[in-house]
């Protein structure tokens, strides 16, 4: 699995708090369409397809951690 990079973990942090992208963006600088733009990467990455996923994912890697 790649690793992510600082910003997709950012990003995937707020996300896991339940932010919406439009807050999210607001609390990065960036615009909606980049925090989408992280997702879409973060998601590749994880082999997953959408937040639900990717919350599944980190409670997966918390309980072998």
């Amino acid at each position: 699995m790649h690793e992510l990079t600082r910003r997709e973990t950012e990003v995937a942090g707020l996300v896991l708090q339940g932010l919406a992208n439009k807050v999210v963006a607001a609390q990065l600088g960036v615009t909606e369409g980049t925090v989408k733009t992280h997702l879409y990467s973060i998601y590749q990455k994880l082999r997953v397809s959408n937040r639900v996923g990717l919350i599944l994912r980190a409670n997966e890697s918390r309980a072998l951690a």
